[in-house]
């Protein structure tokens, strides 16, 4: 038996002048398959496939919901982590509000305004002026190392903590 003689001949390019557009089709054609690949690959990895997500663990439990996952910026008041004890609690009772130790710990002079950031008890404040630190002390001036505050008629001046 004989066996078929089969030969397959690809066709020639052309070598045209230098401005030739054989090559420039060719390339076309190649990128247009490329895309057609890509967009069937992509169409076909995000299918819906039908499935529901996954439950949640059952290691959640439902109080574990209401506490807070995420911060969102800006945040200009912030309860500082000091864990609550009996001492914190009763430290704080009785005690005069205007008596409450703050301290400056951070001043942000330029831009759009001049920011003073300010821990009054456990709570850390950024105001400008004229904004409110702790429900009763208004921010009168900002200066490179000072803040002036004013409630009522009291008026206090606190500078920047030295740290070492």
């Amino acid at each position: 038996m004989t066996q078929p003689n089969l030969k397959f001949k690809l066709p020639e390019i052309k070598k045209e002048a230098e401005g030739s557009k054989t090559r420039l089709y060719l390339l076309l054609a190649v990128l247009g398959v490329l895309a057609i690949v890509a967009v069937a690959v992509n169409l076909g990895l995000n299918a819906p496939t039908g499935q529901q997500p996954p439950a949640p663990s059952a290691d959640i439990k439902p109080e574990d919901l209401n506490k807070e996952i995420a911060q969102l910026l800006p945040q200009l008041e912030r309860e500082n982590d000091v864990p609550e004890t009996e001492e914190n609690t009763s430290l704080w009772d009785g005690i005069d509000p205007f008596a409450m130790p703050m301290a400056l710990v951070g001043v942000v002079v330029g831009g759009n305004k001049d920011l003073a950031i300010i821990e009054a008890r456990h709570t850390t404040y950024i105001a400008s002026q004229g904004e409110t630190v702790a429900g009763i002390w208004e921010v009168v001036e900002i200066n490179r190392d000072t803040v002036r505050l004013k409630s009522d008629n009291q008026e206090i001046v606190i500078g920047l903590e030295q740290r070492d």
